[in-house]
């Protein structure tokens, strides 16, 4: 079964567990409906396991599940249906959440046949991955020049790659500070998830970036965050979705109007 047809019958199959119309499904119904498409079955004890462990709300909205469960990540038009961390990890060898340059090299001049079957789904990596050319892509995602890139400049590099036309680069920057901060990966920021990222002595280049948007700046603060945080979860249901966090940062990337001359 192909990604796309498999997507289609995991929606269908949810769909029809969303009573309220929505686009949500209940924690129990969708319980039930995973016991039933599941191949090959799971227990029950590990599904709500793994339900508590990502989808902590009782209420799950089924595009964000769909998107957790085919690596689809929000907002993100340039890498559908590609384990980005994955292949993060399998270049990062020495497991540090950072590439460094010997790294890079290895990864392009090595026969990792994983890394080149998830590489050869993602064409703006062919650069990054090609040995005569694997210095210069480093030194494009390496914005804070400290000569390694993170996992922020990663998915920053992925979400410029994949700018849908009319999007701006501060949408881009969104993306990846987002996906950043959802370790998980269920494309929602809980508050866990946020107090890490404001402890984290790993993450620089999204806490320099921050620096310089002082939009953003309060959640990623210790005496702020949790103000911060509260601000940007407008339906009060513990966790900040994607549609929360851009609507909320809309102005921050709406285009500037050119100044009267």
């Amino acid at each position: 079964m192909g990604a796309d047809k498999g997507y289609d019958t995991v929606k269908a199959s949810l769909m029809k567990g969303d009573t309220s119309g929505n686009g949500r499904i209940s924690r129990d119904m969708l319980l039930k409906v995973l016991q039933k498409i599941a191949d090959p079955p799971l227990p029950s004890p590990a599904l709500e396991q793994f339900l508590n462990d990502t989808f902590p709300a009782d209420s799950i909205p089924i595009a964000a599940f769909l998107d957790f469960i085919f690596q689809r990540f929000p907002g993100l038009t340039g890498a559908e249906d590609i384990d980005l961390s994955a292949i993060f990890q399998c270049i990062d060898k020495n497991g540090n959440g950072f590439l460094e340059k010997q790294e890079v090299l290895a990864a392009a001049s090595g026969t990792d046949r994983n890394l080149v079957e998830l590489c050869r789904q993602i064409p703006s990596l062919n650069a990054f991955l090609d040995v005569g050319r694997w210095e210069k892509a480093f030194m494009d995602m390496d914005t804070n020049e400290d000569g390694r890139i993170s996992w922020f400049e990663f998915l920053r590099f992925f979400a410029q790659t994949g700018r849908a036309a009319g999007e701006s680069r501060n949408q881009e920057d969104l993306i990846a500070v987002f996906m950043c901060i959802d370790t998980n990966r269920n494309g929602f920021l809980e508050k866990n998830e946020v107090l890490a990222a404001v402890n984290s002595t790993e993450n620089s280049a999204l806490k320099e970036f921050c620096q310089q948007v002082p939009t953003l700046l309060p959640l990623l603060q210790l005496d702020t965050w949790q103000s911060a945080f509260e601000a940007l979860d407008t339906n009060t249901d513990g966790v900040i979705s994607w549609a929360e966090f851009s609507t909320f940062f809309a102005d921050y990337c709406a285009p500037k109007s050119p100044r009267p001359t």
